[in-house]
């Protein structure tokens, strides 16, 4: 099972919680709704079980409604897998939803050693058009980058991953 907290300052006009969950970090399903229970402008603290929990990695997210229908989510939160075979003990890194959905670049570090990672992203003709910095704080992490900031025109691109080691690793991906 995975226990699901979080916390609320200040809530008001909330309709409802949902919690999502995820195999892969990007494809999400309701697994439980929770009412409001201080939606007078007080803090709140939840927690939900979800007992149905894979045993590989888990990717959660929380969907929020207000009373006029405007909805909002929660960053997206991993649970490490259970390394119960050696497919989930190999040392990689994937981006999922190829070609990119919601105009979100889903980075997943799976067992890579903690620390500082310079993150490129180049279009097609070689120009670096993003680069960011992340720390990974455990050996499992999704890391996402928001892309429709960016503007970036449908066509394929190239992130260059290069953590404070100096071993770089290039991936393709392709907006549509």
């Amino acid at each position: 099972t995975v226990t699901i907290n979080w916390g609320v300052q200040t809530e008001a006009n909330i309709n409802n919680y949902s919690i999502e969950q995820s195999n892969d970090g990007s494809n999400f399903a309701q697994i439980k709704t929770q009412t409001p229970t201080a939606n007078n402008g007080g803090n709140a603290n939840y927690s939900i079980i979800d007992a149905t929990a894979s045993k590989a990695a888990n990717w959660y997210r929380v969907k929020y409604t207000n009373i006029t229908g405007n909805i909002k989510y929660t960053s997206i939160a991993m649970v490490n897998a259970v390394a119960t075979n050696f497919a989930s003990n190999l040392s990689e890194i994937k981006i999922y939803d190829n070609p990119i959905t919601n105009g979100k670049l889903n980075i997943f570090f799976n067992n890579q050693p903690e620390g500082k990672y310079n993150i490129k992203i180049f279009n097609s003709i070689g120009q670096q058009i993003i680069s960011n910095n992340v720390n990974i704080s455990n050996s499992n992490f999704l890391y996402n980058i928001n892309l429709s900031n960016h503007l970036l025109s449908s066509g394929n691109y190239n992130v260059v991953i290069t953590p404070s080691t100096g071993l770089k690793s290039s991936l393709k991906f392709i907006v549509p």
